[in-house]
């Protein structure tokens, strides 16, 4: 019984280990206005600080390269309208990649097409001051302002957060199972 007992213990410490992940690093990047923007951590959320930035065509040339600041976000001019490719490095195998779209310099993305709300300018601009090339402006900076502001809010569910929920649950299996044995001996 007490083997039985090391090795289960040794199996759920095992189980709770978290996996290695120093090598990733998390890259955003969004075009606002012509200008990219990109912010690059570090699994945790620490910056990546002084990180090379590599920006290429779709072609793989390489277009510019940059550096991280202290906070992990570089700023620079879009070098060419096409699909972009933004690279950052910080170095013994600290790598990952984002691509800005073409079109409008969003982020490429691999979920299917969804048509987009189509929003009238208002029946009277002069109430408002605003003509409607300032509408348009406006609602392209409030959505890159909301597209930035989902990127940081959104969490990612990870394979250590998955087995580490299933292992809780069946932990309280065993439990109930335990507690159940112990009712039926006595």
């Amino acid at each position: 019984m007490k083997f039985v007992r090391v090795v289960l213990t040794l199996g759920l410490l095992f189980a709770m280990a978290s996996p290695a992940l120093a090598h990733r690093i998390n890259i955003f990047a969004l075009d606002e206005g012509g200008e990219v923007y990109t912010e690059s951590t570090f699994a945790g959320k620490r910056p990546v600080k002084k990180g090379t930035v590599r920006v290429f065509n779709a072609d793989g040339t390489l277009l510019l390269t940059k550096e991280t600041d202290e906070k992990g976000i570089c700023t620079f001019p879009r070098p060419e309208p096409g699909i972009l490719t933004v690279e950052v490095d910080a170095g013994q195998g600290h790598k990952n990649r984002w691509e800005l779209d073409a079109v409008e310099g969003g982020a490429v993305s691999a979920e299917p097409a969804v048509a987009e709300p189509v929003l009238s300018t208002p029946k009277a601009p002069a109430v408002t001051g605003l003509s409607p090339s300032d509408w348009q402006q406006m609602e392209q900076v409030v959505d890159a302002a909301v597209a930035k502001a989902l990127h940081q809010a959104k969490e990612e569910t990870r394979l250590q957060d998955i087995v580490g929920g299933l292992g809780y649950i069946v932990g309280l299996f065993g439990f109930a199972a335990w507690g159940r044995s112990r009712r039926e001996a006595a």
